[in-house]
């Protein structure tokens, strides 16, 4: 018996090693950029919660007090766990600014988030959705132990690939100009056809969207949705086509800012639908006016 405990306790000190590598490896390239911890909050009046529309925006309105808590691929569900974690820990913003655009209820944001980021931030199941036993693995098992969670395995595989081929390179931001794009409406179409799948919304989406409200309301928070900028030739592509979450938040009585039909120059995107950095910053201007006069009234 003692062989056998022997060789098991070497077993899991082994196992316990390559593990805490591996978090370490996940943290540093993937979690650390998407996790804060309730100190970071810290002196900021505004939350915008959205997808990578919002990541254009960067750092820039923080002296207007807000934090951009936007991530890629992030859903309706992942943004309740943000908010709720903000919420839970007695942060009371003045108000939080959430992503409204035509695609943001599509049925394939049930299937792109970020749902093994963002259960750090969750404390129980979202209820009638999520089921018990699968958060627990979720939070406690997958988030933990990289090697349970295929996601972390394909980022360990491919940075040992870039460490043995000496691929590895300190990334650059390129400013690319979508104006310089080849094919440009043949790609917008494609998007248009991903983004807007069927003519039905998710039913998922809608019950995470009006959680959050009621959220919020529960809170006396204010609500403003952003519908962001697009090309004008990816505009055409979707006319007509929209999962109305901006008539949904309207019929509760919220505000909606739509920059959706600013008539932008093709240099102020990287592709149909997203800022580049020149963009970013025009974008940022008219938000800091805005987000000003919102202070303004609310002090008065």
């Amino acid at each position: 018996m003692r062989p056998f405990l022997r060789q098991l306790f070497l077993f899991l000190g082994i196992f316990a090693g390559i593990n805490a590598l591996f978090f370490w490896l996940i943290w540093s390239i993937y979690l650390k950029e998407y996790i804060f911890s309730k100190e970071k909050f810290d002196g900021y009046s505004y939350f915008l919660f959205a997808d990578s529309h919002g990541l254009a925006l960067a750092n820039g309105l923080e002296k207007s007090g807000l934090f951009n808590f936007s991530s890629a691929s992030d859903n309706y569900g992942d943004i309740n766990r943000k908010l709720n974690y903000v919420l839970d820990h007695s942060i009371k913003p003045r108000a939080i600014f959430l992503t409204a655009d035509d695609h943001t209820l599509s049925l394939y944001r049930d299937r792109v988030n970020n749902f093994d980021r963002s259960v750090y931030y969750a404390k129980t199941p979202f209820p009638g959705i999520e089921n018990e036993w699968q958060f627990f693995l979720d939070k406690w098992v997958r988030f933990f132990i990289p090697s349970f969670n295929p996601k972390d395995r394909g980022l360990i595989r491919l940075w040992t690939k870039a460490v043995i081929t000496g691929s590895i390179q300190q990334p650059k931001y390129l400013e690319i100009d979508w104006s310089k794009v080849k094919r440009a409406d043949s790609l917008s179409l494609l998007r248009a056809q991903w983004q807007f799948p069927s003519s039905e919304a998710s039913e998922t989406q809608k019950i995470y969207l009006n959680h959050l409200i009621q959220r919020c309301s529960n809170a006396d928070v204010p609500i403003f949705g952003i519908k962001f900028p697009l090309t004008q030739g990816y505009r055409k592509h979707i006319e007509g086509r929209s999962y109305g979450v901006d008539q949904l938040l309207k019929g509760k009585g919220l505000t909606v800012w739509d920059y959706s039909q600013l008539n932008w120059p093709d240099s102020l995107f990287e592709n149909q639908d997203h800022l580049n950095a020149s963009g970013g910053e025009k974008f940022r201007k008219l938000l800091t006016e805005r987000l000003d006069s919102l202070q303004s009234e609310s002090e008065n």
